[in-house]
């Protein structure tokens, strides 16, 4: 399997880039990005360097593949080339059909990653007005609220139409179960040898396989299969259950709302609006002459009916990069709007993993030096041979497409390799995010007029690290007690040095609001605390205390910085303390 022994190998590699330690002091950073992502991560020796590994090993790996093609991208959101482009042309080519040779323009099937973009053209029609995430399904598909069904009377079977609303079906929190292709009793073997029942005419349920080269599942199959014979698996909003089944009911709502047919909103909500020229909501012959068709695949344009709102589409490694750039940059939504797609929107049974709308979100927190955790949006497709992941990481602007095809991809490679290149990229990128940090922030801010200073430094930990605080030629830290109600003659030294300041994302091209953290317990006393319970990291109550010490309206934690033209600090504001602070140049 591709990937499978080599990336943890190469992980390995970044032990000391990493600067993980075994025994993490107690940071508790607000959610979210701690310093701005890189804006020139190419440019970085320690991003270079993955890069560089990665593509030895995608080229050691591919190397040996007869029929099998591979595109894998990597770019960041603040630069117009990719950081990797890497492409595999098999010793063996469909002499009859598709690309001769594979490149960034050549389209590979994507299967499930299709939800993204189905998901995408729903959310564009509730910003719009025309519909809400929060509409009953039913309000769009009017055949699932008329009462009915077989079920032979069992209230426990039925599902309840009506609580499903099209956020629930994006999230895969509809409960129904995940699509009809399963359904072993439309094969012709002998079942009945395996212990299931014997089927008649009046007991068999209708079916279709929508598998490649067997009849499609059609509009009227789904909705009569799942409203009178599928029982649900849960209630409504209860617990995920991965459904193709789910995403074909937000087919269908993105039809009715748009009063068009799937296709052609996909084309004149997402792919038109965005520029994807190489990507496409229907797999047909015409496609042919810019894709990897594997030699021998004779199922690489199936149809798969009702289901392709959940896994039909195409696209290309450039459009991959691009569409997910879009994502982050905003292009694909509002701001707001792409705020809240990037939000889980429901719990797995494991700590790593979260479900959003569609997303697959991995939550790692062992790939930096502070142990932070960092979240990491994906999906992964397979469809008739066709294999693909895509990751797109909100904190450091990083997107990842991996496609291939062809017999030597296994059913799991695009995923694993999706997830091992972010496992090696994350280190880098936050080394690259350290070292720009630390010329755009680092140094000493001062204002003489005011007799007020302060230093703004870094460390191993999460964002900046802010110091020797003096405001109007009072020393602010050891006094922190003093600023709260009740305890302004409590002069016993805080015993805080430091504190630490990060990124809140409000800003504009000049200027940035930064929040600093105030430390509520030693981490004695943290550790006395947490030694009380079960609960891991009760003490990180960072939420809880932002914007807590207020003067006049305004925060003690509060902090904007005012850039120069080159985007390096020149100044920083204490809001609270209404002092502007001058950026102290070292003299060379």
């Amino acid at each position: 399997m591709l990937f499978s022994q080599s990336l943890p190998t190469l992980f390995t590699l970044f032990a000391g880039l990493q600067q993980v330690v075994d025994a993490t002091p107690r940071y508790c950073p607000p959610y979210g990005p701690v310093l701005p992502a890189p804006r020139q991560a190419s440019q970085h020796p320690a991003v270079q360097y993955a890069v560089d590994t990665i593509t030895t090993v995608l080229k050691g790996q591919t190397g040996g593949f007869n029929l099998s093609g591979v595109s894998v991208g990597v770019k960041s959101i603040y630069e117009d080339e990719p950081l990797l482009d890497f492409h595999y042309t098999p010793s063996t080519m469909n002499p009859k059909e598709g690309v001769k040779k594979i490149n960034s323009s050549t389209v590979y099937r994507l299967g499930s990653i299709s939800k993204v973009f189905a998901v995408l053209a729903a959310l564009r029609l509730a910003e719009d007005g025309v519909l809400s995430m929060n509409d009953p399904v039913t309000r769009w598909i009017p055949e699932l609220a008329h009462r009915g069904g077989s079920h032979s009377g069992d209230e426990l079977d039925v599902t309840r139409w009506t609580d499903i609303t099209v956020g629930d079906a994006a999230a895969h929190l509809s409960g129904l179960g995940g699509d009809m292709t399963t359904d072993i009793s439309a094969f012709p073997f002998d079942w009945e040898a395996l212990g299931l029942p014997k089927l008649s005419k009046n007991t068999k349920v209708p079916s279709c396989k929508g598998l490649p080269g067997a009849p499609v599942c059609t509009r009227r199959d789904f909705l009569n299969i799942f409203k009178s014979y599928r029982p649900p698996v849960y209630q409504p909003s209860q617990s995920p259950v991965y459904s193709n089944a789910g995403i074909s009911l937000v087919g269908l709502v993105v039809e009715a709302a748009s009063k068009k047919t799937f296709d052609a909103a996909i084309k004149d909500l997402v792919l038109k609006p965005l520029g994807l020229k190489q990507t496409y909501s229907g797999i047909v012959p015409e496609n042919s002459e810019n894709m990897f068709i594997p030699a021998g695949s004779a199922d690489w344009d199936a149809d798969i009916g009702i289901f392709a709102p959940a896994g039909a589409m195409g696209a290309s490694t450039a459009d991959m990069l691009s569409f997910m750039t879009n994502i982050l940059r905003n292009k694909a939504l509002s701001p707001s709007g792409t705020r809240r797609w990037l939000k889980p929107n429901t719990f797995t049974s494991t700590w790593s993993a979260s479900v959003g709308s569609p997303w697959e979100i991995y939550r790692v927190d062992n790939l930096t030096s502070d142990g932070r955790i960092i979240d990491v949006y994906t999906k992964g497709g397979t469809l008739s041979g066709y294999q693909s992941g895509m990751a797109m990481i909100p904190d450091t602007g990083l997107v990842v497409s991996v496609l291939g095809a062809g017999p030597e991809v296994s059913s799991v490679w695009a995923q694993l390799a999706t997830l091992n290149i972010v496992e090696a990229l994350i280190p880098a990128m936050d080394v690259a995010a350290r070292d720009e940090a630390k010329a755009r922030f680092a140094g000493q801010y001062v204002d003489k007029k005011t007799g007020s200073a302060l230093t703004l430094s870094l460390d191993n930990g999460p964002g900046l690290v802010l110091g020797n605080w003096t405001a109007r030629d009072f020393n602010v830290l050891p006094n922190l007690n003093r600023f709260q109600p009740g305890r302004y003659n409590d002069t016993a030294d805080s015993g805080i040095k430091s504190v630490r300041l990060y990124p809140t994302g409000i800003e504009n091209k000049s200027r940035a609001a930064w929040r600093a953290v105030f430390p509520t317990l030693s981490d004695t006393e943290a550790e006395m605390i947490e030694g009380l319970t079960k609960v891991k990291d009760v003490t990180c109550i960072t939420w809880h205390m932002l914007d807590r010490f207020i003067y006049n309206g305004l925060s003690m934690d509060h902090f904007e910085f005012q850039y120069g033209k080159d985007g390096k600090a020149v100044s920083i504001k204490s809001k609270a303390f209404d002092i502007e602070m001058k950026r102290v140049e070292k003299k060379a």
